[in-house]
């Protein structure tokens, strides 16, 4: 079992699922950003959408249809990168 991710991620489905209320558009998009880099190193990509003043996260793994160690990997980088001061 990974480790603990922060409370703000739920299963929804065979997807962990998180939201985050950045302050504003542009902090957003650099948070955006930022989790997309991570994703690249992977090479495991969620899904992101992002609002005004919100961002949502959907990562599973697709090939396999349900969550894997890779979704809960990538997921304990962004609690690190959220954890960071900005």
């Amino acid at each position: 079992m990974p480790n603990p991710l922060h409370p703000r991620w739920r299963i929804v489905s065979d997807e962990l699922v998180a939201s985050i209320a950045p302050g504003n558009f542009k902090k957003g998009l650099l948070l955006l950003n930022a989790i997309g880099y991570l994703a690249e190193k992977q090479a495991h990509h969620p899904v992101l959408t992002l609002g005004y003043n919100a961002l949502e996260i959907r990562l599973t793994t697709h090939d396999a249809h349900a969550l894997t160690e890779k979704d809960y990997h990538l997921a304990s980088e962004i609690d690190r990168l959220l954890a960071e001061p900005q």
